[in-house]
């Protein structure tokens, strides 16, 4: 086993040997043909020959190609034209178009000077009819490589719309989510500032109605106001209203009950509550009920449940009452007790 594996190695060797040196003679031949040494150059020929099967088709191909030259420059046109003609085949089975093209053109330059008119003729049109079908093909092949191209810049340009478009809609978005918080936080700070004018006005008339009770009677039997009035009156009135009737507190108050007892009608007790409240008339009942509760819930002396005093409240739901409690305090019912304690 040791033996062939080192007569293996020695013919591999041997073999890679003789490559180079044989390269070194192709070139070598090359260099005599260019000074125009043609005996040296059939010398590197001969040597060449011996060994010139054995080796790869492109090394072959160099070689032969280098041999035409030489018949060239020895005028041997009609050996450069077969060797030429052989080496075209060649060079069309492995796909090497220029120089498939090039030895075309040398074939048919050789047989020219070899004085082999029709033949030539024949290798002319060979020749024509494989560059127009190259550059046919190399035109398409541009034309396939620009469709390429232009379809990916349009990809490429159309994703880029979308993302721009992804873009604005995103901080459209943004802007709009911005403008409703603004809104809202706005919205609820007039309603605490609201809430809070509303409380001190009821604060008032309680205060002017425990110092002068005769004016309970003159309210409820001579100040009937008409719809000429202005809204401040209106809605002071309103506000006089609850108070001392406490109709509020019924679960089922309308608007319709109380704009009768004012003597106007439902849109002008609508715009009174939207112009000097900027509450419906939900919210207002809603926080006259919240003040009740919270009054009641502050008072020491009530032990009432929380359940309780918001059903004497007038709420029908104790989640609606949690919730409105929470929102209007910060707090829950059960914490201002705990801190009212």
């Amino acid at each position: 086993m040791k033996a062939l594996f080192a007569d293996w190695k020695a013919n591999k060797y041997l073999q890679n040997k003789i490559l180079n040196n044989v390269a070194i003679d192709v070139q070598s031949m090359e260099m005599y043909v260019a000074c125009n040494d043609l005996k040296m150059a059939h010398r590197c020929a001969d040597s060449i020959n011996v060994y010139i099967q054995a080796f790869p088709l492109t090394f072959v191909l160099r070689y032969k190609m280098v041999l035409m030259q030489l018949y060239a420059r020895e005028k041997n046109y009609t050996k450069a034209a077969q060797l030429a003609d052989t080496l075209a085949q060649r060079c069309q089975l492995i796909g090497d178009i220029d120089t498939w093209l090039s030895i075309l053109k040398d074939h048919f330059v050789f047989l020219c000077k070899a004085g082999q008119g029709e033949v030539a003729i024949n290798a002319f049109d060979t020749y024509i009819a494989a560059k127009d079908s190259f550059d046919i093909a190399t035109a398409n092949a541009k034309l396939d490589e620009l469709r390429t191209q232009y379809d990916v810049d349009r990809l490429e340009l159309t994703q880029q719309r979308q993302r721009y478009v992804i873009i604005g809609i995103s901080i459209i978005a943004v802007l709009l989510l911005l403008l409703f918080v603004l809104y809202y936080t706005y919205n609820q700070r007039i309603k605490r500032k609201n809430q809070i004018i509303l409380s001190q006005t009821i604060d008032n008339i309680r205060h002017d109605l425990e110092i002068n009770p005769q004016n309970i009677q003159q309210f409820t039997e001579n100040e009937i106001l008409t719809e000429g009035n202005d809204l401040q009156e209106l809605f002071d009135n309103l506000n006089k209203l609850m108070v001392t009737t406490s109709c509020y507190l019924k679960q089922d108050i309308s608007r319709k009950e109380v704009a009768l007892q004012l003597n106007i009608n439902e849109t002008k007790l609508y715009k009174v509550l939207r112009e000097m409240a900027e509450m419906t008339f939900s919210e207002y009942i809603t926080s006259l009920r919240l003040e009740h509760v919270k009054n009641t819930i502050s008072n020491s002396l009530s032990d009432s449940k929380i359940d309780a005093i918001a059903l004497e409240s007038g709420f029908k739901s104790r989640t609606t009452f949690y919730r409105c409690f929470k929102d209007r305090y910060g707090i829950s019912p059960s914490e201002l007790r705990k801190k009212q304690c």
